[in-house]
């Protein structure tokens, strides 16, 4: 079944038609306007991405520790937890805690500790021209076995850059692209901050973000860890909070 969403070429190629550089022949490949058009698309890309923590940019995996290994790369991509380590396996290990990494640098200097995770922190690491850089995960103790924990966190999508390439997050929010699209070329080229084709842009970004925001539950959960609850307190349902509304 065809797709209503739209791919990188005919993104960049709508650009070049509000432009005027398009021409009655269609796109010329490999001329100024064509890479101006594509920088443009992958600009308004980054704006989008980074306005709102989307649902659809984030990834789920998991991770196993090693014996007496204290750090962790984390996956290409990563730009924040969604939500934290939980252990997979059933052992009856409440969840590691976060902690700057200063905080877990010196308590690794009070001495070497070899147990499961307590704490954890994130922080960047070694960053190079070709690969850029990547974030690393610290753990305290340094675990004295396997241990497998899964967890969430925010994505940033690769770079658009295959003329098929299809933009993350379907076919509403590659719409919200095309506008957003425009209206970075309108800045860019007109020198018009805050023209009519940006204005069309942010309104189609709400849009984008309410609509984005009705994925979510309406209910928060609960009002404790999972860990401590017991199966009657699950079933029950008790520690439950509904919609709550306050009014100032």
């Amino acid at each position: 079944m065809a797709s209503l969403g739209l791919t990188f070429q005919e993104l960049y190629q709508g650009v070049q038609k509000f432009l005027g550089t398009y021409g009655s022949s269609g796109a010329t490949s490999g001329t100024a306007a064509e890479t101006d058009s594509k920088d443009f698309v992958n600009k308004a890309y980054r704006r989008i991405v980074n306005a709102y923590e989307w649902t659809f940019l984030t990834g789920y995996t998991s991770l196993s520790t090693q014996q007496g290994t204290l750090t962790y790369e984390l996956p290409e991509g990563f730009r924040g937890l969604r939500t934290p380590f939980t252990f997979t396996d059933v052992v009856g290990y409440p969840p590691p805690s976060p902690r700057t990494v200063d905080e877990i640098v010196e308590m690794q200097n009070y001495g070497v500790f070899n147990s499961w995770p307590q704490y954890y922190a994130i922080r960047a690491g070694q960053h190079t021209r070709e690969l850029g850089q990547r974030f690393e995960v610290l753990f305290w103790p340094t675990p004295a076995s396997v241990y497998d924990m899964f967890y969430s966190y925010h994505i940033m999508p690769e770079k658009l850059e295959g003329d098929a390439d299809i933009p993350i997050g379907g076919p509403e929010f590659a719409e919200c692209l095309r506008q957003m699209a425009l209206g970075v070329a309108e800045e860019e080229k007109d020198e018009l901050g805050g023209g009519p084709q940006m204005a069309a842009g942010q309104a189609q970004l709400t849009a984008c973000i309410t609509m984005d925001q009705n994925r979510e539950p309406r209910s928060v959960g609960m009002d404790m860890p999972l860990y401590p609850l017991t199966a009657w307190e699950m079933a029950r349902g008790s520690t439950r909070i509904n919609d709550v509304t306050y009014t100032v």
